[in-house]
């Protein structure tokens, strides 16, 4: 299959590239765990944003773009279930990927490869960032293609359709939560209880702003360790 042979060489060609630059391997494998320096940007821009005028207008994109991201992660944990298991480049012994200290052909173990998750909520981020400011939307993109993208590519995390596929999809979650009728249904809403409840409001943003960051590692970590002793 022709995009299944185009995955295998973009793959290739990107890994021994990174694996050829004396810094480049070290610093990607760093960036693949560094969760807080793939997210917080997006995040502390929409913080700011929350407090731009006009403030009902930037409030409720802030609101929308959230949800979007919120619906990105949901189906990035839905996908995988129904769709046919792809294993990760790196799990290909064909490919001779050439992996850096401190990665393991046995990275990720278990977790299917298409979509990419990251591609999934750095799309839907990306596209707040759009809704936002269109300049700002693609500096946007630019830092999730380079900081986010890109060293799940080298490392053999993902194949380039995996991140593609789930870009476009996150994007497609934001596009959907900024139409007229979620933001009636949802953003409006929100927006009302901030106004009415603030400090209970902006608690509960500030602990969904810390889970966005980290992916929701540690709830997903702590959900599964709380269901393995239920069982």
């Amino acid at each position: 299959m022709l995009l299944a042979r185009l995955d295998a060489a973009v793959a290739v060609a990107l890994n021994h590239w990174g694996a050829g630059a004396s810094t480049a391997g070290p610093l990607l494998a760093w960036l693949v765990g560094a969760d807080l320096v793939k997210t917080l940007p997006f995040l502390l821009l929409l913080v700011a944003a929350w407090h731009w005028a006009p403030l009902p207008r930037y409030r409720l994109v802030v609101v929308q773009g959230v949800l979007g991201a919120l619906l990105a992660m949901v189906l990035g944990r839905l996908l995988p279930l129904v769709l046919p298991y792809r294993a990760r480049p790196l799990r290909d012994a064909e490919l001779g990927l050439l992996l850096p200290p401190g990665v393991a052909p046995a990275a990720l173990d278990g977790w299917t490869s298409f979509p990419s998750d990251h591609g999934l909520l750095c799309g839907a981020l990306v596209g707040a960032v759009f809704a936002l400011h269109r300049r700002l939307g693609w500096l946007a993109l630019g830092f999730a293609a380079v900081v986010v993208w890109l060293p799940r590519l080298v490392l053999g995390y993902h194949y380039a359709t995996d991140i593609v596929a789930g870009a476009l999809l996150g994007l497609g979650c934001a596009w959907l939560a900024q139409r007229p009728a979620a933001r009636a249904r949802a953003g409006q809403p929100l927006l009302a209880l901030a106004a009415r409840r603030p400090a209970g409001f902006h608690a509960l943003a500030f602990l969904l702003l810390v889970q966005l960051a980290q992916l929701f590692g540690p709830l997903r970590t702590g959900l599964g360790l709380a269901w393995m002793a239920l069982r």
